[in-house]
């Protein structure tokens, strides 16, 4: 085979270029999780049950967990799920985030984690800050301020009300 072509090959393939591009946002997410000292898992697809539910085209997920015990001297450390959702324009982002409090009616168990979330909108892309326990609410609320703040995120919702902006 050519060389030629065994280029446009890899450059076309995703084992090329194109599947080592980090995720979008990638740099201001890993940035916030520094500064607000959380240990950041490395990003994975994660499509699933609300995807398919609200019609993203996909999502992608980031695991994190704060650095030091909170409070001080407790063995709980917030944990996060940060879900990139990403829609096929920005009207369909703006449709997302106005169903915000809509739960996903074939899955009741998520049901449980619904208000243990908050979330803005990036052009046509929903980033979506949750957790699975309730000591840490307050913590997915604060980082969905802060990410939307550090990002330049619109259309901010918490499930109940979001703390001022730091």
């Amino acid at each position: 085979m050519r060389r030629a072509a065994v280029v446009a090959i890899l450059a076309a393939s995703p084992i090329g270029p194109a599947a080592a591009a980090p995720p979008p946002h990638q740099a201001g997410v890993a940035g916030w999780a520094k500064q607000a000292g959380y240990r950041l898992a490395s990003p994975r697809a994660c499509a699933g049950p609300e995807e398919k539910a609200f019609q993203a085209l996909g999502a992608t997920c980031w695991s994190v967990k704060h650095i030091k015990p909170v409070p001080a001297g407790s063995a709980m450390h917030p944990r996060l799920v940060l879900r990139l959702q990403t829609f096929a324009d920005e009207a369909a982002a703006k449709a997302r985030i106005a169903r915000f409090h809509d739960g996903v009616s074939d899955h009741p168990e998520l049901e449980k984690a619904y208000p243990l979330r908050a979330g803005f909108r990036l052009a046509a892309r929903v980033l979506v800050v949750t957790t699975d326990a309730y000591a840490f609410e307050a913590d997915a609320y604060r980082a969905a301020v802060e990410l939307a703040a550090r990002l330049g995120g619109t259309d901010l919702v918490c499930w109940t009300a979001c703390p001022a902006a730091p």
